[in-house]
């Protein structure tokens, strides 16, 4: 069954789901794209072109796309501050979401996110996909057949070298509080529950981080 989509953010990651991702799945059948959303027209018009949408389909107004068009679910492309004001607009026309991670740029804002869909009765889901990439999936088998015994501790080691200004590629990295642990490691910390066989319990940045660096996380998954 072809399922119909409203993708909402053609930006520098929204253009490879443009080109790649959204493209396959419609290249199989999987999906139908009904309309496209930016609020830039470059980056609209990149969309449409690789899609080869209709100037129908094509929108800067989220709001416009939403109401002209019926949709299984939308897909959330857009940096992280303006992702509750799409998932806003999704509940209020019944729409499902799959969403870009994080799911916001504050714990506010995703709590808030959490208790909307929740109280919507709408599905949401985040491409959290690093987990099953061929490597983690088969060290995951290795660690639960029990080989190596009783594994106490699960650490990752992330780094990069984002000190010099927009090395991060967006600017929203370089603006939210945290950026590393919120955007950037959270798919490591996403494995290493994984592997642990846990939710988190506790979440930490490194002391002294500030607004707009690259800071270390250490997250900690615990029973």
């Amino acid at each position: 069954m072809t399922r119909k989509v409203i993708h909402v953010g053609v930006g520098s990651f929204g253009r490879r789901w443009c080109t790649e991702f959204l493209a396959a799945n419609v290249a199989d059948g999987t999906i139908e794209v009904v309309a496209l959303v930016d609020v830039d027209p470059r980056a609209l018009e990149f969309g449409q072109n690789a899609l080869g949408l209709p100037d129908s389909a094509c929108y800067t107004d989220p709001t416009a796309a939403f109401t002209a068009h019926k949709a299984d679910f939308c897909m959330i492309v857009v940096p992280p501050n303006f992702h509750e004001a799409i998932v806003d607009i999704a509940i209020a026309h019944g729409v499902d979401i799959l969403c870009e991670k994080p799911i916001a740029d504050t714990m506010a804002a995703t709590l808030r996110i959490a208790a909307k869909v929740k109280a919507a009765g709408r599905k949401m889901a985040v491409t959290m996909s690093h987990r099953f990439d061929q490597d983690k999936t088969t060290l995951r088998q290795i660690v639960r057949s029990g080989r190596l015994g009783a594994v106490n501790t699960v650490s990752c080691r992330y780094a990069a070298d984002m000190r010099e200004h927009m090395a991060w590629g967006a600017l929203f990295r370089h603006t939210m509080d945290d950026p590393l642990m919120i955007e950037g490691a959270v798919h490591h910390l996403d494995i290493v529950a994984d592997l642990a066989g846990s939710t988190c319990a506790t979440l930490m940045p490194r002391p002294g981080s500030r607004r707009g660096q690259s800071t270390r996380a250490t997250p900690t998954a615990s029973s």
